[in-house]
């Protein structure tokens, strides 16, 4: 409210004003975590059946595992360079940088 009072054109420039009901909302955020994670399961599942037994072809399992769990610490790399440095008042790059070196 106080942006559009600076800047009244705020709405439309700035993402975080624009995004309030979906990536702002817990109920869409904890669907989308719930969503993302049953994918993630039902892929490495399906890759641990098919592949795990075999011992030739056992790499692959690892690999799609090793795969999944870059996904994370990628999308963490992408807000954290998408993240403006000043006005970091939740201290967002903080905790991000944080994030990716210990994922890393």
């Amino acid at each position: 409210e106080i942006l559009t009072r600076i800047n009244p054109k705020s709405k439309q420039l700035s993402w975080f004003i624009t995004h309030k009901r979906t990536f702002g909302s817990s109920r869409f955020m904890l669907k989308l975590t719930l969503l993302l994670s049953l994918i993630v399961i039902a892929i490495s599942s399906f890759a641990y059946f098919i592949w795990f037994n075999h011992n030739q072809l056992r790499y692959i399992w690892y690999l799609t595992d090793s795969v999944l769990l870059l996904l994370p610490l990628i999308g963490a790399y992408i807000i954290y360079y998408h993240t403006p440095t000043f006005f970091d008042h939740f201290l967002i790059r903080k905790e991000l940088s944080v994030i990716i070196t210990c994922g890393g």
